[in-house]
């Protein structure tokens, strides 16, 4: 006879793979239309994937099923199979730069679901051997947990996962002429557009064309591969005074302030002046036709009142898709640790006052679109909403 223990179903499962395109494949998969390749990724490379339960500094917490039936909770170690996906990115992205040829992207992609569970896992141990629950390991793939081994034998993988309304996000990062860019998800359809408006046909016999007009017309920046060291380490008396500067001229300049968004409310979306500032504005739109903008202003255009510099930073994004708001605000915050290096900016800090680590962007990004989604629905007869941020500060939002 033999005692069944169980792993109980977890969390909705997350799906992540690294790939490798040339240029002419990725044209060939989708011709720069994002829905289009999100859906040639789920096709193609649907068995490659890790799937999983993600878990956090090599430990995750399980229920532990006995065969009378009583649960506990456990932590279970887990031994990763590669690399953080973060790492695994950048160790293909160095190998990219190595790369003898210029054809070649790596595509980093995952798949997230809103509902669902990971498969339960299921041991038979033999009724004389006593159970000894510090012998269960956990193997990690990409940071998800792939497989638990009982001592030297396997789990049972009981096939009962499931997931509804999964939703795909990449990031694609090229090599053109010896130097390597990086390109979000979201900003495929503007390369689409930029290229038909340039009449450039785009099918893959014209690749190079394509790719050699993107790095001198599109790519305002090369690809630096993230530092160990925040950019923010050293000041966060800069940053106090930041905030204290920001806070004291919002409630001295309503008005001004006022004044200076309406003009960017919906007519004026698409002709956002280009300029070389340092503040967010978003405006969002809760349903179909209500949209989001992030526009951006120096502290010393904002300072001295001096509204014409504002800049847009990526798309316009619909107020009912959080994961493309928090991937804007992520963008965001990229851009104002890029400000920081160039000498642009002194300092970042979200809202609760802890600082703007480079690490840490991501968790930053997730905790400011909640914000920002839990805000505009509650403003759910709005219009339109625009947020102003200064060099990483919340200045204001208008709505109508």
């Amino acid at each position: 006879m033999a005692n069944k223990y169980t792993i109980s179903k977890g969390s909705a499962p997350v799906e992540k793979n690294i790939i490798s395109l040339s240029y002419k494949g990725l044209i060939d998969a989708c011709q720069f239309d994002e829905d289009t390749f999100i859906e040639w990724l789920d096709e193609n490379y649907y068995d490659d994937v890790s799937s999983g339960e993600e878990y956090e500094n090599e430990l995750i917490t399980k229920e532990i099923i006995s065969p009378d039936g009583t649960k506990k909770e456990i932590e279970i170690p887990v031994k990763p199979y590669y690399n953080s996906f973060e790492d695994e990115i950048n160790k293909a992205v160095t190998d990219l730069k190595d790369f003898d040829r210029d054809d070649k992207l790596v595509i980093a992609y995952w798949k997230t679901y809103s509902d669902g569970s990971c498969a339960s896992h299921t041991f038979e141990l033999n009724e004389r051997e006593q159970f000894d629950p510090n012998k269960i390991k956990a193997t990690g793939e990409y940071d998800l947990v792939t497989g638990y081994q009982y001592g030297d034998q396997e789990f049972y993988n009981d096939g009962d996962d499931e997931g509804w309304y999964g939703s795909i996000e990449f990031e694609i990062y090229l090599k053109i002429d010896n130097s390597l860019y990086h390109l979000y998800d979201f900003q495929m359809s503007e390369i689409r557009n930029t290229l038909l408006d340039e009449d450039l046909e785009i099918c893959s016999s014209n690749s190079e064309k394509i790719f050699s007009f993107l790095k001198n017309n599109f790519f305002d920046k090369e690809f630096k591969f993230p530092e160990t060291k925040s950019p923010f380490d050293n000041d966060k008396k800069i940053s106090e005074k930041l905030n204290t500067q920001v806070k004291n001229f919002n409630s001295e300049n309503k008005r001004w302030i006022e004044d200076t968004l309406v003009k960017y409310k919906p007519d004026s979306f698409n002709e956002v002046a280009q300029g070389k500032t340092s503040a967010y504005i978003f405006r969002e739109e809760l349903y179909d036709n209500k949209k989001m903008i992030l526009l951006n202003i120096s502290k010393k255009d904002l300072l001295n009142k001096n509204g014409k510099n504002l800049e847009q930073i990526g798309d316009t994004v619909p107020i009912q898709d959080i994961k493309k708001i928090e991937k804007l605000i992520y963008f965001y915050f990229e851009k104002c640790i890029e400000w920081c290096e160039n000498g642009d900016v002194s300092i970042i800090e979200n809202y609760s006052g802890d600082p703007l680590l480079s690490n840490k962007i991501k968790d930053l990004a997730k905790k400011e679109a909640n914000s920002v989604f839990e805000d505009n629905e509650l403003m759910e007869h709005n219009n339109y909403s625009i947020l102003l941020y200064c060099q990483g500060v919340f200045v204001s939002s208008i709505g109508d």
